[in-house]
């Protein structure tokens, strides 16, 4: 059968049995006119209707046209093909037609596709903002874990080494100033430990400067009441006193110097309290004059000796509390720079994939007019140049078309 379009004139041949539902909806390729096309349910005939093209409408082009006495009959074949697919789609949307008539209005929407899951943009974002800086700030957090754990380590082996070295110190003076009044004592064999406080040669060995806070005295155990006694001290009040006068300030330092007793040396540490309430750790060495019954003992606060390694340490944690500070400002801008050249490089991109999607859209309702403003020389500059040689194909195609009419 042969319908008319009555904007242009142009016929194209129908066959009825392709029409399966009550009217279909075509639109003519010559003029862009839709029609309704209505099948009767007794007679099966074909009537068509005319109708207002909307803008934004929903458009199902006809197959190819044929003359109506000219066309062979595989022109007029090929110009009935309807797809199956093309009229179930027009169905549909003449039964929104239908709906919509009962109104007095015809309701047609274009033909834009819902976008599903996340747009590139939001890709990128993940991809190169959201992912990198999580990888940066665990990458930090590493980094300044291991830096912290290296400064904590470097700060304990250091005091270990330098308490060790002044331990060392304290207990080579003290076996230095034992060698030296023993070999005095050699020297006077007729000095008697009565007179050890008026030898002034003897006060000047026994009694010797150790570090900033550290010195040394000469001790021993008496034998007519089996009690340890200070000989030689640079506290007068403290000489010929008993070494249990040490107990108040120091309860420790008794128990380490009678450790000698059947011994050569002895040693150990102990807290001693200051005047003032506060208490300093200290390290005492005692060791044995010759193969008499007199003890030289040598003994220091700990905090002077270490005072050298405390300076270090402190540069130290100052050194650490820069390079923390420089990490996280280089963190810092960094997660700054990637945000905003991720997010002007994909709305640059996203743009101009809308912008080649929008003319897409206005070509496929018929717009060829729509100027395509997307150049470059990447990929998608190529696909701008192919949406443009596709839109000059298509009007050529048409023009064509209306000068064999």
């Amino acid at each position: 059968m042969i319908v008319n379009c009555e904007e242009c004139g142009k016929k194209y041949h129908i066959d009825p049995n392709m029409i399966k539902h009550k009217s279909v909806k075509v639109k003519c390729k010559a003029c862009s006119n839709l029609m309704l096309i209505y099948k009767s349910d007794d007679t099966g005939e074909i009537h068509t209707e005319a109708i207002t093209w909307q803008g934004d409408a929903v458009d199902q082009e006809v197959g190819s046209s044929v003359a109506s006495d000219q066309k062979t009959s595989a022109e007029k074949s090929e110009s009935s093909s309807f797809s199956s697919a093309d009229s179930e789609a027009e169905s549909k949307d003449d039964s929104q037609d239908d709906k919509g008539s009962d109104s007095g209005q015809s309701s047609q929407e274009s033909p834009k596709s819902k976008r599903k899951g996340l747009g590139i943009r939001s890709k990128m974002f993940i991809l190169f903002v959201l992912i990198p800086i999580a990888l940066s700030m665990v990458g930090g957090v590493y980094i300044l874990t291991q830096v912290n754990t290296f400064q904590s380590m470097s700060i304990d082996e250091t005091n270990e080494v330098v308490q060790e070295i002044a331990v060392s110190q304290i207990a080579q003076k003290a076996e230095s100033v034992a060698k030296q009044i023993q070999i005095y004592l050699d020297t006077h064999p007729d000095l008697q430990k009565e007179d050890f406080i008026r030898d002034l040669q003897l006060r000047k060995l026994a009694v010797q400067k150790i570090g900033e806070a550290g010195y040394s005295f000469l001790y021993t155990r008496s034998e007519e009441n089996n009690s340890w006694q200070v000989l030689v001290h640079f506290d007068r009040e403290m000489i010929n006193a008993d070494i249990s006068a040490f107990s108040d300030d120091a309860p420790k330092l008794e128990s380490i110097l009678t450790q000698i007793e059947n011994n050569n040396q002895a040693s150990g540490y102990y807290e001693e309290r200051s005047p003032d309430g506060e208490e300093t750790e200290n390290y005492i060495y005692s060791s044995r004059v010759g193969q008499t019954n007199y003890f030289l003992a040598a003994t220091s606060k700990l905090k002077p000796l270490t005072k050298p390694v405390r300076v270090i340490q402190t540069r130290i944690k100052q050194n650490y509390k820069q390079v923390r500070k420089q990490i996280l400002i280089g963190l810092g801008v960094g997660i700054v720079m990637i945000f905003l050249l991720v997010s002007w490089f994909g709305h640059r991109l996203t743009r101009r994939i809308l912008s080649l999607a929008d003319v897409a859209e206005r070509i496929s309702v018929g717009d060829l007019a729509a100027e395509i403003k997307v150049k470059g020389r990447d990929e998608i500059g190529m696909l701008a140049d192919s949406i443009s040689r596709m839109q000059q194909s298509v009007r050529l195609s048409i023009e064509r078309l209306r000068r064999l009419k």
